[in-house]
């Protein structure tokens, strides 16, 4: 019978590396939600007569709302739009900056944004 290899723990440079990959997937394959949701809140803030526009996205745990407002974020503040936007989670108001380093260290593939 073959001799098992060791079984090693990832680096954080390999835990990094593959959040990369998976993250340039999942951009690819969530674009077209991106713009549509963009090109909504778009529409939206062209018909505002206050500012500022206040958007929320939901859904439950682990579903990818960080990750889909970071794209948003990052499309609406890109030329040509170049929106100054702010992005609140839910879990700023109930845990402080330490409270938020703490969960972001106990899970590393999933970023404190």
């Amino acid at each position: 019978m073959p001799a098992r290899a060791a079984a090693t723990t990832p680096s954080y440079l390999q835990i990094l590396i593959k959040y990369l990959q998976c993250r340039a997937f999942l951009t690819m394959a969530v674009a077209p939600a991106v713009q549509q949701i963009c090109d909504h809140i778009l529409f939206q803030l062209a018909r505002a007569t206050t500012r500022p526009l206040f958007v929320a996205l939901q859904g439950p745990q682990g579903s990818g709302k960080s990750f889909l407002t970071d794209l948003v974020r990052s499309h609406l503040s890109a030329p040509p739009h170049a929106l100054n936007v702010v992005v609140l989670s839910i879990d700023d108001l109930y845990l402080t900056h330490e409270g938020l380093k703490s969960l972001a260290l106990q899970f590393p593939t999933n970023p404190l944004w």
